[in-house]
């Protein structure tokens, strides 16, 4: 359904001379992985909103996001797995946000912080098949990675400290910099094996 919209955006875009027809399966591509996104993201946010936490899940999608387009890490083979996947994952969270007693908050936080550090200075990036990396790419985003989790890392860190009642947001942004190590470490554990298994999802 999303690759039948973007076709017929671009179509449109073709017949409108904004868009040269030789490069219709770029922008085909490109509008079916942004409205993916866009609803992906769309539906998290109202997931958030329903259940009280629409703070924290702009943290949550704001942490995985500025990690994982830097770090990579594993995608599914389908939108509608990834999308099952990602709201899976994103459920697994609120379940440990609304069980996780307070005093164990902060160690919590730290604990996720950690792991995000340790497999991000490893493991990242993790390129896909489908988008392998090209010239020295995999090196600007290594350090970018390792600049991105180590900043994500002070900032949480530092807003803790000041303020301890902000640990149940910045809870948020920990797991979501602890999902995409997750994604990380699977590919570690399970590298893809030929383009044609995986899709960016």
């Amino acid at each position: 359904m999303l690759e039948n919209l973007a076709s017929r955006i671009t179509s449109y875009m073709i017949l409108q001379g904004v868009v040269p027809r030789e490069d219709e399966e770029v922008h085909v591509f490109g509008w079916t992985m942004l409205l993916f996104s866009v609803g992906s993201f769309s539906a998290i946010l109202l997931a958030g909103a329903l259940l009280g936490q629409l703070l924290g899940t702009v943290l949550f999608l704001v942490s995985f996001t500025f990690l994982r387009s830097y770090a990579g890490g594993w995608h599914a083979n389908s939108f509608f797995k990834c999308f099952l996947i990602t709201m899976t994952l994103y459920a697994c969270c609120s379940l440990i946000h609304f069980y996780l007693p307070e005093i164990y908050l902060s160690l919590t936080i730290r604990s996720l912080l950690l792991i995000s550090l340790l497999i991000t200075f490893v493991w990242a990036p993790m390129d896909h098949p489908n988008k392998p990396f090209r010239g020295d790419q995999k090196k600007k985003n290594k350090k970018l990675s390792r600049i991105t989790v180590l900043a994500q890392t002070i900032i949480i860190i530092v807003l803790g400290v000041w303020q301890s009642w902000l640990n149940t947001y910045l809870l948020w942004a920990a797991l979501g910099m602890a999902v995409t190590s997750l994604t990380l470490l699977f590919v570690v554990c399970h590298p893809y094996k030929t383009k044609e298994e995986s899709i960016p999802g």
